[in-house]
C-alpha cells in the first residue's frame, strides 16, 4: 500500500524507462531495462530518505500521508531500504560504473542531511531546489555507464542536464496541485505562484530545447511541436492565478514537453 501511495510502481516504471530510452545512444533492449532498473531503485531510495527527512514536517502538514497515519513504520522503511541499496550494489557490480554510482550515493546521502543547513534550506527554497535537482548531472552520468564507458565531454554532460531539466519539469508537475491541497509551503504554486511556476516552466523548456536543438536536431517538425508547447505554456500566464484549467493544463503540457523532448531524442538517435 505504501508505493501505490507515495511511489506508484507503474507510474514510476514508466517514467524510468521512458528516461532509460533518453539515456541510450542506440537502441538495446537489456541495456533499456538496466537502464530503467538503476534508475527506479535510486529514486525509490530518495524516497524512502525523504521519508526519514521530513517525517517532522509530513506529521505536522500532511498527517494522510502513510507514514504520518502509522501505515508504516520507519523501521519498516529502513529495512527496505537496506534492501534497495543492495539490488542497487549487485546491479552496478554487474553493469555500470561504480565510481560514478559512489558520486551518486555521495550526494544523495548530503541530500538526505539536508546539507547539513536544514533551517537555511527551508528559508532559501530556489536554493534548496537548485541543490537538489543538481543530483539529476550525476543519476544521467551513472546512467549512461550502462550502455557505454564514459568520458566525461561537453556532450555527455549537456545530454546529462537536458534529461535532468525534463526530470525537472516532471518534478514541477508532481507538485502542482488545487489551492485547498497547498498547506506545508513546499510546493512551487506556494512558493512562486501559478504565474511564476508557468514562467519557471517555459525557462526550464527553453533552455532543454536550445541544447536539443544544438546536440541533437537539425530544425524541423519537432522544434516547431516543442515552440508550440512552449508559447501553449507561457499562453496560461493569462488565466486567472489558481485556475483549474490553468493547473489541469501546466500539468498536461508538461507531460507532453517531456514526452516530445525525451522520446524525440531516442527517435532522433535510433
Amino acid at each position: 500500500m505504501y508505493l501505490w501511495e507515495r511511489f506508484n510502481p507503474v507510474l514510476m516504471c514508466v517514467i524510468c524507462l521512458i528516461f532509460g530510452l533518453g539515456s541510450l545512444p542506440v537502441w538495446n533492449t537489456h541495456h533499456l531495462l538496466l537502464t530503467g532498473l538503476a534508475m527506479y531503485l535510486y529514486l525509490l531510495q530518495l524516497r524512502i530518505t525523504d521519508e526519514y527527512k521530513d517525517f517532522d514536517h509530513d506529521r505536522k502538514f500532511y498527517p494522510l500521508r502513510p507514514v504520518s497515519r502509522g501505515l508504516v513504520s520507519l523501521p519498516e522503511l529502513g529495512r527496505l531500504l537496506v534492501l534497495v541499496i543492495i539490488l542497487e550494489l549487485i546491479l552496478v557490480s554487474k553493469q555500470g560504473s561504480f565510481f560514478w554510482f559512489l558520486i551518486l550515493e555521495s550526494y544523495a546521502f548530503v541530500m538526505s542531511h539536508e546539507f547539513w543547513a536544514k533551517q537555511w534550506m527551508k528559508n532559501h527554497f530556489s536554493s534548496n531546489i537548485l541543490l537538489h535537482e543538481l543530483s539529476v548531472i550525476p543519476l544521467f552520468i551513472y546512467l549512461f555507464s550502462f550502455n557505454q564507458r564514459i568520458v566525461l565531454s561537453p556532450q555527455v554532460l549537456l545530454t546529462a542536464v537536458f534529461l535532468g531539466l525534463n526530470f525537472f519539469l516532471l518534478e514541477i508537475g508532481r507538485k502542482i496541485r488545487p489551492k485547498y491541497e497547498l498547506v506545508g509551503d513546499d510546493t512551487y504554486l506556494e512558493q512562486y505562484g501559478f504565474t511564476g511556476t508557468v514562467l519557471l516552466s517555459g525557462a526550464v523548456i527553453t533552455i532543454a530545447v536550445v541544447i536539443a536543438v544544438s546536440l541533437f536536431f537539425p530544425p524541423g517538425w519537432l522544434v516547431i511541436i516543442w515552440g508550440v508547447l512552449y508559447l501553449l505554456v507561457l499562453g496560461l500566464v493569462i488565466l486567472p492565478d489558481g485556475h483549474p484549467l490553468g493547473v489541469s493544463g501546466l500539468k498536461i503540457l508538461l507531460v507532453l514537453a517531456v514526452l516530445f523532448m525525451v522520446v524525440g531524442k531516442a527517435y532522433v538517435y535510433f
